[in-house]
């Protein structure tokens, strides 16, 4: 069967073919790659343990504000995206203020009954 077969045959590109080929002649294997892995967490536990702290001392702060406040606290320099993960995964909820629905007043529900 030529390149070209199996191409069609397996409807991938020749580029997948030939990194399939590379990887059987490397390692003799021809099964998937293992997928991603874990990443370097640069907040461990107790990083999230001081991220809970400095939001209970101040619940308003921004992440920016939260990623300069970790830093003068551990060292540790991290960006807004970083610090967002963080709390993301410490279940923290970001949520300031609940979202209210304005109840009309008492004079206007009186002008809604006179314009009926």
């Amino acid at each position: 069967m030529t390149r070209q077969d199996v191409v069609e045959l397996f409807d991938i590109g020749i580029a997948t073919l030939g990194r399939w080929l590379r990887r059987q002649r490397e390692t003799g294997r021809v099964d998937p790659a293992p997928m991603g892995g874990p990443r370097n967490v640069r907040i461990d536990e107790a990083g999230l343990d001081v991220i809970r702290g400095i939001i209970a001392e101040n619940s308003d702060v921004l992440l920016e504000e939260l990623a300069v406040a970790f830093r003068e606290k551990t060292g540790v320099e991290v960006s807004r995206a970083t610090m967002g993960r963080a709390v993301k995964r410490a279940d923290i909820t970001r949520k300031k203020k609940p979202i209210r629905r304005a109840r009309p007043t008492a004079a206007a529900s009186t002008m809604l009954a006179c314009s009926g």
